[in-house]
């Protein structure tokens, strides 16, 4: 078959397609006695069917079997975002730590800090010299010296 008598049979394949989408690409592979997986490629590169590929959720590439994530992206930790106990920003951390501390007795109330300087600050006004201060004073003494 020359390639013109190719590319008629293929535009033809691809209008009948478009007029009557319910055809099947087994049909379509018989009718025209071409391979199935050439119609399917057909179709899917004029966007007739979907891609029986997934694709990645954050960068569009094409992914096998069940995954949500390219090669790339599925390494890549699931961020949450908490706030900050000490000067009350919001910040990003992995959900997986979150998890483990929830479930850890030692750490309390769900308490996340960005820096250490804000936990220090916590550690100083819990348990050190500053124990008699308050809070806010000392987070307006550690923003004024920045």
């Amino acid at each position: 078959m020359t390639r013109n008598v190719q590319k008629v049979l293929e535009e033809s394949l691809l209008a009948r397609k478009r007029e009557n989408p319910e055809l099947t690409v087994k049909f379509l592979a018989e009718w025209y006695d071409l391979p199935l997986h050439r119609v399917r490629y057909l179709l899917q590169k004029h966007e007739l069917i979907p891609y029986k590929h997934s694709r990645c959720s954050v960068c569009s590439v094409k992914v096998t079997g069940r995954r949500k994530y390219c090669d790339e992206h599925r390494r890549m930790p699931k961020m949450v975002e908490v706030i900050c106990a000490g000067c009350g920003e919001v910040f990003e951390r992995k959900a997986s730590l979150v998890k483990k501390m929830q479930k850890d007795p030692r750490y309390e109330d769900d308490k996340h800090y960005h820096s250490r300087a804000c936990f220090g600050t916590y550690i100083g006004i819990t348990f050190g010299f500053g124990q008699a201060r308050t809070l806010e004073k000392a987070l307006n003494t550690r923003r004024n010296n920045e």
